[in-house]
């Protein structure tokens, strides 16, 4: 991805930092450096220093570059200007006092020399610890020197690197926090710290750093794509289409057109136009090979059935990176929509097991291959895939959840429940799908008092953190507590069921079509008609053209006994059948576009997948689909 970004830059004019290509990937600076010394033969000093170290007569290279004119990078934004020799930095660099930066974000604050040789000091000490895993005194060091030269935002934005390096980004953020106070211009580190805050599910705080980061440089499009993407996450996708097109408008990227065409296909169900985007992006100059939107470009013609076109791009992804785990789990997916299973868990055994750098490929491609040994029928396979997983990845919550849920099918219940309370144990914070599977179990072996405490203890641990808002909100968890609620009905406890209908309305940050009509229907059977009235109104103003509620909605007018009611809207439904019948819509309905994020196969349903073990037979009953 480094690569890419240089390569775009490189486009525009600008140069990536060649320490940051260089840590991602030596061989890929090796190979990026010759394009962009093309653009400006005064960056061959910036790019060679670097691949000393790798490269075989490195140093003779860099010796080399002595002769050239001295340069400054900005840090992790990658601008370049040639300077003349003059005050020694302390990154290695030197700044010439006669030249003006460019952006307050870009400026190397002038010391005396005394300070400089100070500085100088406490640089190479504390990159000697850093170089020696000594990670304690490296930042001890490095923050000796953050508080000699304050206003440099380099020193800052190493130290928050080494600790998110470590894993520890409230530490990461708090560094950021403190640099941004001392250099309040600089867009780098208000960027920087906006990101950690996204990881650290901080969202209105990374939200307010984006805006204050845009109003400083509306013009660089890494913000807006940053923000847009923190946007989709939280399921905001007008927002984020908004900030996507205001990004292209100003300043059209590769990584910009695949945000968007990412974000029409799998958030927005519009398929046509992400492929127009996501093609728009590779007609860009030095595009054609860009590897995220050939990605993006074999999904999405392997969910619509393209097969053919899917395998092309397939073949350009393998050509330039033989080792893609994208590109594998595609293949698979693309082998198992021919039914060709076999060829499938080949694609997902060769992207598991083939090796990078030591390491196998992620954990998606270890449950997909077992998944499709299970659909061969090949379960003792399936198990022993998992049992392989688990040990590249000890306690991962989603190996653990199905392997657990395999062996619990296979009638072996308690090695099932050891599986899925070692998930729950092992977890500071387990995952909503963690409680939901254990309750299945609980509930298809008939421990209601099991699954009760199940569900309570979910609430308890997984709630809290969702009273701030958007803060902490967890995929998943507000249909858990709504299957909760179904839960409680469905085993007489209607008092209990309403409590928590309410809650789980409460917790939700945006209006919910199927959990309107779930209430909808709790309240008809109550016999409160203008309440269940109330809610399959709510329901209905999000998703006009879904034909069940409006069939639910006249069944329950019918019930009651208004017939004229029940008759408009029973044709209502009855036109909206016929009308999709005769012309189906290419995209999907509004409603698969602003449901939460699925916990089970939903479909395009306005109901999520039964929760409850018995639950699909009750809901025939009502009159479902």
């Amino acid at each position: 991805a480094t690569h890419l970004e240089a390569t775009t830059l490189s486009g525009r004019g600008r140069l990536p930092a060649p320490a940051r290509l260089h840590a991602t990937s030596p061989m890929l600076a090796r190979h990026s450096w010759p394009l962009l010394v093309a653009l400006s033969f005064d960056s061959v000093r910036a790019l060679v220093a670097p691949l000393a170290c790798c490269t075989p007569g490195g140093a003779g290279a860099a010796r080399a570059t002595a002769r050239l004119p001295l340069v400054r990078l900005a840090a992790d934004e990658g601008q370049m200007q040639s300077e003349t020799p003059s005050t020694p930095r302390h990154d290695g660099t030197c700044v010439a006092p006669s030249t003006a930066p460019t952006h307050p974000a870009l400026a190397v604050p002038e010391y005396d020399a005394e300070t400089a040789q100070q500085a100088e000091a406490l640089f190479q000490r504390a990159k000697r610890l850093q170089q020696t895993r000594q990670f304690e005194a490296a930042v001890s060091g490095f923050k000796e020197l953050a508080a000699l030269t304050p206003a440099d935002g380099r020193v800052w934005m190493r130290i928050a690197s080494m600790y998110k390096e470590a894993g520890r980004y409230v530490d990461a953020e708090a560094v950021l926090r403190q640099g941004v106070a001392a250099c309040p211009e600089n867009v780098l580190l208000i960027r920087a710290r906006a990101d950690v805050l996204c990881e650290l599910k901080r969202y209105v705080e990374a939200r307010q750093a984006f805006q204050r980061a845009l109003t400083l440089d509306s013009v660089t499009p890494f913000a807006y794509d940053a923000w847009a993407r923190m946007e989709m996450l939280l399921g905001r996708y007008d927002e984020a289409e908004a900030l996507f097109r205001t990004a292209l408008a100003s300043s059209p990227t590769a990584i910009l057109h695949h945000g968007l065409g990412v974000l029409q296909f799998m958030k927005l169900g519009q398929p046509d136009r992400a492929r127009e985007t996501l093609l728009a992006g590779l007609r860009l100059p030095n595009q054609q090979k860009h590897l995220p939107i050939l990605h993006a470009l074999a999904n999405l013609e392997t969910a619509a059935g393209n097969y053919p076109v899917a395998r092309r791009y397939l073949h350009q992804i393998f050509m330039a990176d033989p080792t893609s785990s994208n590109a594998y789990m595609i293949l698979g997916r693309l082998e198992e929509g021919l039914r060709r299973y076999a060829s499938a868990v080949r694609a997902y055994q060769l992207g598991a097991t083939n090796t990078r750098g030591g390491s196998v490929g992620p954990v998606a491609l270890w449950t997909s291959w077992a998944r499709v040994e299970i659909v061969r029928g090949r379960r003792r396979d399936a198990v022993r895939v998992y049992q392989r997983a688990i040990r590249h990845f000890p306690n991962h919550p989603s190996v653990l959840a199905d392997w657990g849920r395999l062996m619990a099918a296979d009638g072996d219940v308690p090695a099932g429940r050891r599986i899925l309370a070692r998930l729950l144990s092992s977890q500071n914070r387990p995952p909503p799908y963690a409680f939901k599977h254990a309750i299945a179990l609980e509930v298809r072996e008939g421990d209601m008092e099991a699954a009760r405490a199940l569900y309570s203890r979910a609430v308890s641990e997984l709630v809290p953190r969702l009273k701030a808002g958007e803060e902490g909100i967890e995929p998943g968890l507000i249909p858990l507590v709504h299957s909760w609620a179904v839960f409680e009905w469905r085993h007489g406890d209607v008092a209990a069921a309403r409590s928590i209908f309410r809650k789980a309305e409460e917790l939700s940050t945006s209006p919910c079509a199927w959990m309107f009509m779930w209430r909808a229907n709790y309240e008809t059977k109550m016999g409160n008609a203008p309440l269940a009235r109330h809610y399959y109104a709510r329901a209905v103003s999000m998703t006009r053209d879904d034909p069940v509620l409006w069939r639910l909605w006249a069944e329950m007018e019918r019930a009651i006994g208004i017939e004229d009611r029940a008759e408009l809207y029973s044709q209502q439904a009855t036109s909206i059948k016929a009308l999709q019948t005769i012309n189906p819509s290419k995209e999907l309905p509004k409603f698969a576009r602003k449901k939460i994020t699925r916990v089970g196969a939903w479909g395009h349903s306005p109901r999520p997948a039964p929760e409850v073990p018995g639950e699909e037979a009750a809901w025939e009953e009502e009159g479902g689909e």
